[in-house]
Protein backbone atom coordinates (compact mmCIF):
# COMPACT_ATOMS: atom_id res chain seq x y z
CA UNK A 1 0.00 0.00 0.00
CA UNK A 2 3.08 2.39 0.80
CA UNK A 3 4.19 1.30 -2.29
CA UNK A 4 1.63 2.80 -4.32
CA UNK A 5 0.94 6.08 -2.62
CA UNK A 6 4.72 6.77 -3.48
CA UNK A 7 3.98 5.77 -6.64
CA UNK A 8 1.36 7.98 -7.29
CA UNK A 9 3.20 10.84 -5.55
CA UNK A 10 5.96 10.89 -8.08
CA UNK A 11 3.62 10.78 -10.58
CA UNK A 12 1.50 13.91 -9.36
CA UNK A 13 4.43 16.09 -8.57
CA UNK A 14 5.96 15.19 -11.77
CA UNK A 15 3.30 16.36 -13.52
CA UNK A 16 2.50 19.56 -11.80
CA UNK A 17 5.96 20.00 -12.12
CA UNK A 18 6.20 19.92 -15.80
CA UNK A 19 2.65 21.94 -15.77
CA UNK A 20 4.12 24.53 -13.95
CA UNK A 21 7.38 25.01 -15.97
CA UNK A 22 5.18 25.15 -19.30
CA UNK A 23 2.73 27.19 -17.60
CA UNK A 24 5.68 30.16 -16.78
CA UNK A 25 7.36 29.29 -20.41
CA UNK A 26 3.64 30.05 -22.26
CA UNK A 27 2.52 33.25 -19.94
CA UNK A 28 5.85 34.26 -18.51
CA UNK A 29 6.97 35.48 -22.04
CA UNK A 30 6.45 39.22 -21.84
CA UNK A 31 5.01 39.45 -25.38
CA UNK A 32 2.09 36.85 -24.32
CA UNK A 33 -1.01 38.72 -24.92
CA UNK A 34 0.05 41.45 -27.00
CA UNK A 35 2.05 42.57 -23.75
CA UNK A 36 5.62 44.56 -23.87
CA UNK A 37 8.91 43.74 -22.88
CA UNK A 38 10.22 46.02 -20.53
CA UNK A 39 13.93 47.39 -20.41
CA UNK A 40 15.15 45.54 -17.96
CA UNK A 41 14.17 42.65 -16.73
CA UNK A 42 12.83 42.59 -13.55
CA UNK A 43 15.25 41.42 -10.44
CA UNK A 44 15.59 37.92 -10.17
CA UNK A 45 13.47 37.10 -6.43
CA UNK A 46 11.19 39.34 -8.11
CA UNK A 47 10.30 37.49 -10.81
CA UNK A 48 7.28 35.78 -11.33
CA UNK A 49 8.61 33.41 -14.20
CA UNK A 50 11.98 32.48 -12.40
CA UNK A 51 10.02 31.17 -9.47
CA UNK A 52 7.43 29.16 -11.11
CA UNK A 53 9.63 27.76 -13.20
CA UNK A 54 12.10 26.95 -10.54
CA UNK A 55 9.10 25.47 -8.06
CA UNK A 56 7.94 23.14 -10.96
CA UNK A 57 11.50 22.17 -11.99
CA UNK A 58 12.24 21.81 -7.74
CA UNK A 59 8.99 19.93 -7.66
CA UNK A 60 9.62 17.64 -11.12
CA UNK A 61 13.32 16.57 -9.24
CA UNK A 62 13.14 16.68 -5.36
CA UNK A 63 10.08 14.64 -4.56
CA UNK A 64 10.69 11.81 -6.79
CA UNK A 65 14.10 11.68 -5.54
CA UNK A 66 13.23 11.67 -2.11
CA UNK A 67 10.35 9.29 -2.39
CA UNK A 68 12.27 6.56 -4.12
CA UNK A 69 14.00 5.80 -0.80
CA UNK A 70 12.36 8.29 1.72
CA UNK A 71 14.90 8.63 4.57
CA UNK A 72 17.14 11.50 6.26
CA UNK A 73 20.03 11.55 3.76
CA UNK A 74 17.68 11.21 0.94
CA UNK A 75 16.00 14.65 1.79
CA UNK A 76 19.21 16.09 2.11
CA UNK A 77 20.12 14.84 -1.80
CA UNK A 78 16.52 15.74 -2.57
CA UNK A 79 16.74 19.20 -1.46
CA UNK A 80 20.27 20.20 -3.11
CA UNK A 81 19.21 18.86 -6.62
CA UNK A 82 15.74 20.56 -6.09
CA UNK A 83 17.40 23.45 -5.68
CA UNK A 84 20.47 23.18 -7.97
CA UNK A 85 17.78 21.87 -10.69
CA UNK A 86 15.53 24.63 -10.03
CA UNK A 87 17.92 27.71 -10.35
CA UNK A 88 19.35 26.14 -13.21
CA UNK A 89 15.40 25.77 -14.84
CA UNK A 90 14.21 29.08 -13.53
CA UNK A 91 17.06 30.64 -15.14
CA UNK A 92 16.48 29.15 -18.48
CA UNK A 93 12.71 30.05 -18.81
CA UNK A 94 13.37 33.55 -17.48
CA UNK A 95 16.33 34.44 -20.14
CA UNK A 96 13.70 32.97 -22.84
CA UNK A 97 10.79 35.05 -21.34
CA UNK A 98 12.64 38.28 -21.62
CA UNK A 99 14.28 37.72 -25.03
Amino acid sequence: MLAGARVVGIGVSIAVGLMLILLAYTVGDCNFAAGRCPRDPPPLWDDGTFGTAAVGAALLVGVPVFLSRPSWRRLAIAAGAAAGVGLLIGLMVRSSANS
